[in-house]
């Protein structure tokens, strides 16, 4: 078994595990696995926003969904700009960043 494959292990059996970190999400009515981190949030849109000068800080969170998973599930994925529901709380997707085994979705808070 090479790095990747056990990335992609550890990611499945270990962080998006609904007994250890990870939650039901509901998107749009599909229902994946995910971690909600609003730390993250926090650190990451606050860089991005001092980056590129976005102005004031929004509240948000960060989702964290398995890639395999949202490839499965999703015709369309969501893009920045896109309204969307997530557990009847509606967000507005600011990024989603493409990392090696999952997607992290950067949401601002359209309800807070």
């Amino acid at each position: 078994m090479n790095f990747k494959d056990e990335l992609e292990e550890d990611l499945e059996k270990v962080f998006f595990n609904e007994e250890e970190f990870a939650e039901k999400v509901m998107i749009e009515g599909i229902r994946v696995s995910g971690i909600f981190s609003k730390k993250k949030f926090v650190q990451e849109y606050m860089d991005k926003s001092a980056e590129h000068d976005l102005g004031l800080f929004q509240p948000g969170v960060c989702l964290s969904l398995r890639k395999k998973e949202v490839l499965e599930k999703f015709e369309i994925l969501p893009e920045a700009g896109d309204r969307i529901e997530i557990n009847t709380t509606e967000y507005t997707v600011l990024s989603i960043d493409d990392k090696s085994g999952e997607f992290v979705m950067y949401l601002e808070d359209l309800e807070d």
